[in-house]
């Protein structure tokens, strides 16, 4: 899932953070797959559109998602916790941003887990980049070689939790909301993902693409009726 970052919905989140004056902010949810990922890019490429340095740090060890994306990648490390900023990419999209890939080994992992680590790493890339972005891994999934993202959300100025509708239930929003206030985490707000939950206007056109088969000439006008009614694209 790709999410423009000139859009409305990129720009609120946007506003808001830079109005709070936020340097670190975590993006996490619940589960894997509810779009952390895609608001993570989206968000640092509206900071670079406004003239401001971002850093995406991939801190999700349960699945990575952000890889090199030159093929002179070394090793080379900061204070033997994380590789050099790089650009970095996904596999599946066409995003390049300055990013740190997720740190490979139990060793990095265990030395990540040492209070005060991460924070140390944040103040340092804030001497080069005006904001870094956490790509963290789904609270609700523990094990052994992750790195929880509370530990990470409570060294940031800025946590967001993106919910995915019609999939995340209540009672693992309220486990995760409840796991970064536990970890004195600040959890600035929440982010809805109705990627599974669309809107009427898209459907009832879905609806009415049904017709197509039967009167395809019906189908057309009601189609072109659903999209030029001006109440049905407002944004609610």
């Amino acid at each position: 899932m790709t999410i423009p970052p000139q859009s409305m919905e990129i720009e609120r989140i946007f506003s808001h953070l830079s109005t709070q004056g936020y340097r670190s902010v975590a993006i996490t949810a619940s589960n894997t797959d509810e779009g952390v990922t895609s608001v993570t890019l989206a968000l640092a490429q509206r900071y670079l559109l406004s003239g401001l340095s971002a850093l995406v740090v991939d801190l999700n060890l349960y699945r990575p998602s952000l890889i090199p994306m030159l093929e002179t990648y070394t090793e080379q490390v900061t204070e033997g916790y994380f590789s050099l900023p790089q650009l970095v990419g996904t596999e599946k999209g066409v995003v390049a941003l300055t990013g740190i890939a997720a740190p490979q080994g139990r060793d990095a992992l265990v030395k990540l887990r040492h209070p005060g680590v991460l924070r140390q790493c944040i103040q340092q890339w804030h001497q080069q980049f005006d904001v870094v972005l956490f790509d963290t891994s789904p609270l609700n999934r523990i094990n052994a070689s992750n790195l929880p993202a509370e530990r990470t959300a409570v060294e940031c100025d800025a946590t967001l939790l993106v919910v995915l509708a019609n999939k995340t239930t209540k009672a693992q929003v309220s486990e995760a909301v409840e796991r970064l206030t536990t970890a004195g985490a600040h959890l600035t707000g929440s982010i809805l993902n109705d990627r599974y939950n669309p809107c009427l206007k898209h459907e009832l056109i879905r609806q009415i693409k049904r017709l197509d088969r039967r009167c395809k000439w019906l189908s057309q006008r009601l189609q072109k009726i659903v999209n030029n009614n001006r109440l049905l694209t407002l944004d609610i």
